[in-house]
């Protein structure tokens, strides 16, 4: 407990506080706890900040900082487990970064337990993996920003990022390394647009209310805000969207590069691969105006959902593979290419449509069954 401020004294990395058992607790009422913190868009340190280094290692309970100012913490020894990180006026930065391989260098919120900047920006630095319980929560009068696995110890091993926690905030960007990442997402809170930078490796984006390495029978109803995905350069990219446990009907539309309806505020995405929807289990209607750069399959749930292909009575936008698996009723695809005034050729059989200008004629155009 301090009136004032706690700082790192000798502006060094050696580790300033440790405990042998209980909780690190700490409160700097008057003033900060470190000083400065990091661009929340670089990642980089910014100019005179230096951290409050801990070490958490050998305790029982769940770390806890309340400042009136900025918060810069660095957790030196083992992953970090909140239970609450609190500022009134400043920014809070927390990292927690490998110095070696194998180290395994987490960021926890359990149930119950937050990190609020009521008038800033929150800041995270994860060497490895992040998991945020679906009752744990995020609230910052800015912006919060996550870059995970981004030390570059632990080469080809990407992080698991189990985002289940509500993030309050004006924007919200993730941001992940070289290696094969995977994000999943359970919610966006209304007016909290949230960026994924998957950046390089094959990574795996699963969108929907259980999304976990699992991700089945939720429901995209909980994007409240707008979710962008970057999937980087590197090929092998997923984007995964369950809304295959919804009770109600819906109505969407799917383009070469977002999707709408469904019960969410939109969901855009470039530099993937491979996009999968999940429909529900009533009887949805979903328009496919045009696909591109990633093969899309769409999975019908058990109502009789509807499939309307092409944009403008022309299929010529279908420029990538189009997989269309019907659930367990009758579904209906419908297929228009009215409009289109060019001579064209194309083949038709009981499982597929190939050719009339949609991408590679042996590779791409439209499956069903």
């Amino acid at each position: 407990l301090s009136l004032g401020s706690i700082l790192d004294g000798n502006a060094d990395n050696a580790t300033n506080v440790r405990a042998t058992t209980g909780q690190v607790k700490l409160s700097a009422q008057g003033g900060s706890i470190g000083s400065g913190g990091v661009n929340p868009l670089t990642g980089e340190t910014n100019s005179g900040a230096n951290a409050l280094e801990i070490d958490t290692s050998s305790v029982s309970e769940a770390f806890s900082a309340v400042a009136q100012s900025d918060i810069y913490i660095s957790e030196n020894t083992e992953s970090l487990d909140i239970a609450k990180v609190s500022s009134a006026t400043g920014n809070i930065t927390i990292a927690v970064l490998d110095t070696s391989t194998g180290q395994g260098r987490d960021l926890i919120l359990g149930n119950g337990t937050s990190i609020i900047a009521l008038q800033g920006s929150i800041t995270l630095l994860v060497g490895d993996d992040a998991s945020f319980s679906a009752n744990s929560s995020m609230v910052a009068a800015d912006k919060v920003t996550l870059f995970a696995d981004v030390d570059g110890y632990d080469v080809g091993e990407g992080a698991l990022l189990n985002l289940a926690g509500t993030i309050d905030a004006d924007s919200v960007t993730i941001n992940t390394s070289v290696d094969g990442d995977e994000i999943n997402i359970t919610s966006i809170r209304a007016g909290a647009e949230t960026t994924v930078n998957s950046m390089g490796g094959a990574d795996i984006i699963r969108v929907g209310s259980q999304a976990t390495t699992s991700n089945a029978r939720g429901v995209l109803n909980n994007l409240h805000g707008l979710l962008i995905v970057n999937g980087g350069d590197n090929l092998g990219d997923k984007l995964l969207l369950d809304d295959s446990g919804d009770l109600q009907i819906n109505t969407g539309e799917l383009t070469r590069n977002a999707l709408t309806g469904l019960g969410t505020a939109g969901i855009q995405f470039s530099g993937v691969e491979d996009v999968k929807l999940f429909l529900g289990l009533a009887d949805d209607s979903l328009a496919i105006t045009s696909t591109d750069y990633a093969d899309v399959i769409v999975y019908g749930g058990d109502g009789k959902d509807t499939f309307n292909i092409g944009d403008g009575g022309s299929v010529a936008t279908i420029n990538k593979l189009l997989n269309i698996k019907g659930g367990g009723n009758s579904d209906t695809v419908n297929v228009n290419n009215g409009n289109d005034t060019s001579e064209r050729t194309g083949t038709l059989t009981s499982s597929g449509l190939t050719g009339l200008a949609m991408g590679d004629p042996v590779f791409d155009g439209i499956v069903y069954g």
